[in-house]
């Protein structure tokens, strides 16, 4: 599925010689590099709160086992 978005983003005039440069290398057009990029990036965030999810929920059992063992003791 694909929606169409218009959306006006600021570019550092850096980053824009950048992203010509690679859609050039890429045989890509902008747009298309913009998208692959921000797939990227997204999944890349969702794969970072994911793993904090985890850690932060092994981190309540770890405290949670600890007090189970420090009451045992």
């Amino acid at each position: 599925i694909t929606h169409n978005v218009n959306m006006q983003v600021e570019l550092t005039k850096n980053l824009q010689h950048t992203m010509r440069n690679t859609s050039r290398l890429m045989g890509l057009n902008e747009q298309e590099l913009i998208n692959r990029a921000l797939t990227l990036y997204l999944k890349s965030v969702e794969q970072i709160v994911s793993l904090n999810d985890e850690l932060h929920a092994w981190a309540i059992l770890s405290e949670e086992a600890f007090i189970d063992t420090e009451q045992n003791i």
